[in-house]
C-alpha cells in the first residue's frame, strides 16, 4: 500500500475554505448592494400604499357581497310577501263565504220565525204577510249573493332600500 500524502487533505481544507470564502464574498456583495438600492425608497410610503390598496379591495369586494346579498334578500322577501297575501286572501275568501252562509241562514230562520210568530184571522192575511216576508226575504238574499270577494290578489309590493334604512328618530 502506498502512503497517502498529506497534501491531498490540505488541499481539500483549502478547497473548502475557498469556497466558504466565495460564498460569504458573494452574501456580502449581495446584501450591500441591497442595501444601497433600497436606501433612495420611501419603506413606509410604499407599505402605506400597499396597505391602503388591499383595504380598498377589500372594502369594494364586501360592498358588492353586500348589495348581492340584499338584492337576494329582496327577492325572497317579495316571494314571501306574496304568499302570505295569496293565503291571507284565501282566508279571506272562505271567511266570506262562511259569512255569507250564516248570513243566508239567518235571514231564512227569520223569515220562518216571522211568519210563524203571526196568527190571522183569515188566510188570505195569512197568504199575503207570506208574501211580502218572501219578498223581503227574496231581496235580502240577492242584495247579500251580490256582494264578492274576488278581488285579485295585488302584486307584490317592491321592497326598497327604504325597509333597510334605519327608523327616523321623531
Amino acid at each position: 500500500m502506498r502512503k497517502q500524502r498529506g497534501s491531498t487533505g490540505a488541499s481539500s481544507k483549502k478547497w473548502k475554505s475557498r469556497v466558504l470564502l466565495g460564498v460569504v464574498a458573494a452574501s456580502v456583495t449581495a446584501f450591500a448592494s441591497l442595501g444601497v438600492s433600497f436606501a433612495d425608497v420611501d419603506l413606509k410610503e410604499k407599505l402605506r400604499f400597499a396597505m391602503q390598496s388591499s383595504a380598498d379591495q377589500v372594502i369594494a369586494k364586501m360592498s358588492d357581497e353586500i348589495r348581492t346579498d340584499t338584492e337576494a334578500e329582496k327577492i325572497v322577501l317579495q316571494k314571501e310577501l306574496q304568499a302570505k297575501l295569496q293565503e291571507h286572501q284565501a282566508a279571506l275568501q272562505a271567511y266570506a263565504a262562511e259569512q255569507k252562509q250564516a248570513a243566508i241562514q239567518a235571514i231564512k230562520n227569520r223569515s220562518r220565525e216571522l211568519a210563524a210568530s203571526r196568527e190571522f184571522s183569515s188566510e188570505e192575511q195569512k197568504r199575503a204577510y207570506a208574501e211580502s216576508i218572501q219578498s223581503v226575504e227574496s231581496r235580502a238574499l240577492a242584495e247579500l249573493s251580490a256582494i264578492t270577494i274576488s278581488e285579485p290578489i295585488p302584486p307584490a309590493p317592491s321592497v326598497t332600500v327604504d325597509v333597510y334604512a334605519a327608523p327616523e328618530q321623531p
